[in-house]
């Protein structure tokens, strides 16, 4: 990992003019010309695609670039994150993005961002041609395919060394609900944001799935490599297949995690026999599915109560995140309310105990 020239202005400009300086202020001296850079999202990480121009043939390419300026993820682990998506590419069919590699010991770099975030991690990916499927409801086709495509990533990383994975996410309850190696923030930030009609159920769910998830730790295979973000709005169709993209949250979890997360939206849709049996059938064409598969209720719960404390934890820095809370607390209130029984064996934390949670 090396250092990079620092832009003058902050990578957060909004307007158009501002992100293309950015962007060749951080590409043009790898040799870089830039004929477009557009601003795509600036949310937990900051997105561009860019459009460039080299003498170098491999790095010439009709599609353009993606470049990711990273909101919590360290350059070392940006770098373990290429690393597997190089290995996903090489031995496995699922297409995923091909990470270009900046520099000779790594793929991602430091930048010099005015404010609170200076220092952020960046990388560069090639882009993932296709239509996006965020907003369109899948074919029964799509879930079969979304399915075999987990399977096949779960199959591949059983082979991936745990060391190369130091860096990277653990999504065990701590990093789900508390933020420890996991999302950040979201023990300081999320619990705060929460208000007093949720605070009370949520905090007893969290203890309700921590013991869940601690009695599944200790079976042989229940955890490994994850997506860790793994759904429909995290695949690109490429008409003769789907690409999974968006590796940023990929960690050490549990197996039935991105199972849920694929899952979650269609839980309470009146084809949910249907969606859930054709996805698992396509999970079941690669490999068994794997141990806590009976647990995916509760797994789909700690989706919903994980994403909802990341988006809570973000509110004041990401307004459209806040316009989403709302919404998100009554969906994860609902699900505890739907899918978790009530279990008498799991005291209800007492006052200072919520506090301490």
């Amino acid at each position: 990992m090396s250092p990079s020239p620092q832009p003058d202005d902050g990578v957060r400009g909004s307007q158009a003019g501002a992100a293309a300086h950015f962007g060749r202020a951080l590409l043009e001296p790898f040799g870089f010309a830039l004929s477009e850079c557009e601003l795509l999202q600036s949310a937990e990480n900051d997105t561009f695609r860019v459009m460039l121009r080299s003498s170098d043939r491999n790095i010439a390419d009709d599609s353009g670039f993606l470049l990711r300026i990273h909101g919590y993820q360290t350059a070392e682990s940006v770098d373990e994150e290429c690393e597997w998506l190089e290995y996903v590419r090489a031995v496995t069919p699922v297409r995923v993005p091909e990470p270009y590699r900046l520099f000779s010991d790594g793929w991602a770099g430091v930048v010099g961002v005015a404010g609170p975030r200076a220092g952020r991690a960046f990388s560069l990916l090639r882009w993932v041609p296709g239509t996006a499927m965020d907003g369109s409801r899948p074919n029964g086709a799509e879930f079969r395919r979304l399915g075999e495509l987990t399977a096949r990533l779960h199959v591949a990383a059983r082979s991936w060394p745990s060391a190369k994975l130091a860096g990277r996410p653990t999504w065990d309850a701590a990093g789900l609900f508390l933020g420890v190696n996991g999302f950040g923030c979201i023990d300081s930030a999320g619990w705060k944001a929460i208000p007093s009609h949720c605070d009370r159920q949520f905090r007893w769910t969290v203890r309700y799935l921590t013991q869940l998830l601690e009695g599944l730790r200790g079976s042989p295979d229940a955890m490994g490599l994850i997506h860790g973000d793994m759904h429909f709005g995290n695949a690109i169709d490429m008409e003769d297949s789907l690409a999974i993209i968006d590796f940023d949250d990929c960690g050490t979890g549990f197996l039935v995690y991105d199972i849920a997360s694929s899952l979650r939206p269609w839980r309470f849709d009146i084809d949910w026999p249907t969606l859930k049996s054709v996805y698992c059938r396509g999970y079941e064409s690669v490999c068994e599915l794997p141990i806590g598969i009976e647990l995916l209720d509760a797994f789909i719960v700690a989706r919903h109560l994980a994403t909802t404390l990341w988006a809570a934890s973000r509110c004041e820095t990401c307004p459209a995140l806040a316009q989403t809370l709302p919404a998100r607390l009554a969906a994860t209130a609902n699900a505890i309310a739907a899918l978790l029984p009530v279990d008498t064996t799991i005291e209800a934390p007492s006052g200072s105990e919520v506090a301490g949670l």
